[in-house]
């Protein structure tokens, strides 16, 4: 039978042994900028090691170590990360603002490649495949965030890591794990946002999208901490910021500040003079409208006229929002469509939070049941809602739907829904690549493994959650 062939933990890192490796990593940090006195390390977990070094956002060096006591391995991991060539070097500016990843292995299963298909979560478990006596090939939960890959592409990049195509590995040889690891940074300082409620954190982090005049960027680039001020449908997606913003003290100033940018925006969208990322679609339109009326502003007329128009009555996500907007306004034909859509796809949050607010409890459990069935209960990402893009977002409208009902299944839909975004709300020192890891503070991802924060999806996420429960 094959070994795993790399030491990993027993159990979860204590938090003495956070702090330790923290301390010694921005130890190390400091001497490879400066070639001081080598630091001495001497206590470290009883596993190998894998340190990772970034800068800037990108992965500059990676390396294991199985050799020597436990504080040897951490150091001689360190220094082979240091001098690893395979992403470019570390060059003289990169030293000042390195900043380094411990990981240990954890939880390591062995299984079978079908197996690994189905149960693999990409960001959640790394991938390993086992070389004879040696150390194994293997690949960091990291990998798939840092380069937006799905199981199969982490396979493929294990078949280049090892070198043999999947078929030519051994039968036993194929492992899962996660990890636990620590983030240690140079400028050494303990996160504000570690004290701070988790819907706190993320109302904050919306807040810090709205600029002086009130515009919100459509996100945030998680590596460089850089606002992107536009992208599609941004007005109504600055529209959902809105409403998130308005759930919390924190953010009512900018909620205010916001929704006057907006009235402004929408004004010149219907006008002669549209922004220039105003949509060319009259379905988008019709979207960012309603989730404008959703978020407190006054475009019911555009919105009705809109709702009658064949566009709108032939896209049914957006016709949805619209009859949740209008509410009883919603022409009867734009209801009778949607229903009629739920022939062809039954996932339909938008039309069951109308269907609650039409008093139609018919159409509403028929979509709570396709809602439920859709929630992952089991196997990769657990409590998720679909795979694309953007999961995390899909995953908190469904919860804010299912939210609406008391029965027993819909309810332990929703347990699963809230464990899944309260896994990935970002909180703490969580992300190594990161150049501002406090700009990232409450925020969350499109998915599990594309880590762009865009505004809507925290927004999303902060209605669902608003309640805490």
């Amino acid at each position: 039978m094959t070994h795993f062939g790399l030491g990993a933990l027993a159990g979860p890192l204590a938090l003495s042994e956070r702090r330790s490796l923290e301390r010694s990593l921005v130890r190390l940090l400091a001497w490879q900028e400066h070639l001081g006195r080598f630091p001495r390390i001497t206590s470290a977990p009883d596993a190998a090691p894998i340190v990772s070094l970034y800068a800037g956002g990108r992965l500059l060096g990676c390396s294991f170590n199985i050799e020597g006591a436990p504080g040897e391995r951490l150091v001689r991991a360190f220094l082979s990360a240091l001098a690893d060539s395979r992403y470019g070097g570390i060059g003289p500016g990169d030293r000042a603002r390195l900043s380094a990843q411990v990981a240990y292995a954890f939880e390591v299963r062995r299984v079978s490649f079908d197996a690994a298909r189905r149960v693999l979560a990409p960001g959640a478990h790394g991938v390993a495949i086992a070389n004879g006596g040696g150390p194994p090939a293997l690949l960091v939960p990291e990998v798939a965030r840092e380069h937006e890959l799905d199981a199969e592409g982490m396979f493929t990049a294990l078949e280049h890591k090892a070198g043999a195509p999947r078929h030519a590995w051994r039968r036993d040889g194929l492992f899962l794990f996660t990890t636990e690891r620590v983030v240690a940074r140079r400028a050494h300082a303990p996160f504000t946002a570690r004290r701070v409620e988790p819907h706190e954190a993320s109302v904050r982090f919306l807040a810090g999208l709205v600029d002086a005049r009130g515009a919100v960027a459509f996100g945030r680039e998680p590596r460089t901490g850089e606002d992107v001020g536009s992208g599609p449908m941004r007005h109504g997606r600055a529209a959902v910021v809105v409403q998130a913003l308005a759930t919390h003290p924190a953010g009512r100033e900018a909620a205010e500040r916001a929704r006057r940018w907006l009235e402004r925006e929408l004004r010149a969208g219907l006008g002669r003079e549209p922004p220039s990322d105003w949509p060319d679609d009259r379905a988008e339109v019709a979207g960012t409208l309603a989730l404008a009326k959703l978020g407190g502003i006054d475009v019911g007329a555009p919105l009705r006229e809109l709702s009658r128009h064949d566009d709108v009555l032939h896209a049914p996500w957006h016709a949805a929002q619209v009859a949740l907007a209008l509410g009883a306004e919603t022409p009867e034909k734009l209801w009778r469509r949607s229903v009629q859509s739920l022939e062809r796809e039954s996932r339909a949050p938008w039309l069951a939070m109308a269907a609650v607010e039409r008093g139609d409890s018919a159409v509403f459990e028929r979509i709570a049941d396709a809602l439920a069935a859709s929630v992952r209960d089991h196997g990769p990402h657990r409590g998720g809602v679909g795979t694309g893009v953007p999961e995390l977002a899909l995953t908190a409208v469904t919860l804010e739907a299912l939210q609406r009902s008391d029965r027993g299944p819909i309810r332990r839909a929703c347990e699963l829904l809230r464990a899944f975004l309260d896994e990935h709300r970002i909180l703490g020192d969580l992300l190594p690549e990161a150049s501002a890891p406090e700009r990232m503070q409450g925020a969350f991802p499109l998915t599990p493994v594309h880590g762009f924060l865009r505004a809507d999806v925290t927004a999303h996420a902060v209605l669902a959650r608003r309640g805490g429960a």
